[in-house]
């Protein structure tokens, strides 16, 4: 974990960000990755017919096109589930009117029918929107803390988190405020302390680069900090925390004020990977006597976490704001 403290550029940042003059990062490219499945149904020695499957392991790609090579004499005679196109050997297969999109996850399938003389040898490469079909997904950032709407009261100590999928593929993580550059890491799980925050409103994201100087980007996350919180609270401290396979990891957690009478604080998970669990703590009671003792949360990450997966929790309690955490795992 590294830490840094927002002295001035941050003071900056919420000046300009008051005035509507700070800009967000760049938007995420849209990234295209798929696999193609190509399946003869009967051959002749002359006429032949076979289905192809496409599955989208990418972005949403509206509208799809799918192209490939014969690498002899083959020609398309007739063709279904698209409108199909060949010049030489190029085979072109346009999306159908009638259903152009294809999500993520998605798959589609097209056929034909078709002529040879020789060797009826199938396409080696196939392509989605002129991008190669490997079958691997693609890389992609995601920051997983703080999350999106998430409030906190200055001057705040913000825990930053990031995954990247697949994992261990980035050689450095920056975390940004707009346009500031607030720290990096270069090491899985990707955090960052940023501390001292000051009142404003913000918008983070992080910024993954690979060993040859690729970058991705991330979502964009908004967050406000309050200078006065009128309203009484729950306090989690702190607010991001890394928890080892098998191990727990502890939450403290308080209000910020004497309730009238006895007030349960209940945390639970409300995203993330479900094998992140409350141990224990998950009902807390506080009084009018101990509402500013800290109570433990316990959250632990079962035989089933993967390095680098994390969740959020939310902990609430009658007539107080909620409070969030999230928990990261880590080997």
């Amino acid at each position: 974990m590294r830490t840094i403290r927002a002295w001035a550029l941050s003071a900056v940042t919420v000046l300009l960000a008051a005035i509507g003059m700070v800009t967000a990062p760049m938007a995420a490219h849209a990234d295209i990755a798929c696999s193609v499945s190509y399946v003869p149904v009967w051959d002749n020695g002359g006429g032949f017919g076979a289905n192809i499957t496409i599955t989208n392991l990418g972005d949403p790609v509206n509208p799809w096109t799918l192209r490939y090579t014969w690498p002899g004499t083959q020609q398309v005679t007739q063709g279904w589930g698209g409108t199909w196109t060949q010049s030489g050997q190029d085979v072109t297969v346009n999306a159908p009117s009638y259903a152009p999109a294809l999500a993520t996850g998605a798959s589609t399938t097209v056929g034909f029918y078709g002529t040879y003389t020789g060797a009826n040898t199938p396409p080696a490469i196939f392509t989605l929107n002129n991008v190669t079909c490997t079958g691997s997904a693609p890389r992609s950032v995601r920051l997983t803390s703080p999350v999106n709407g998430q409030n906190f009261v200055a001057p705040a100590n913000i825990g930053l988190a990031a995954t990247t999928t697949p994992a261990g593929w980035a050689a450095r993580v920056d975390f940004y405020s707009g346009t500031t550059l607030l720290g990096s890491d270069t090491t899985a799980p990707y955090t960052l302390t940023w501390s001292a925050v000051p009142a404003g409103r913000y918008t983070l994201s992080a910024r993954a680069t690979d060993t040859t100087g690729m970058t991705y980007v991330s979502n964009l996350v908004n967050i406000t900090v309050t200078g006065i919180v009128a309203d009484p609270f729950v306090v989690v401290t702190p607010t991001s925390v890394n928890v080892a396979i098998g191990g727990p990891a502890i939450v403290s957690v308080r209000l910020s004020g004497p309730p009238t009478s006895a007030t349960t604080v209940t945390t639970s998970r409300i995203s993330g990977d479900p094998d992140l669990t409350i141990q224990s703590g998950a009902t807390l009671t506080f009084t009018p006597a101990n509402w500013n003792t800290p109570q433990n949360v316990t959250v632990a990450a079962g035989p089933g976490a993967t390095i680098g997966d994390s969740a959020q929790f939310l902990a609430t309690a009658p007539n107080y704001l909620s409070a969030t955490f999230t928990a990261t795992v880590t080997g």
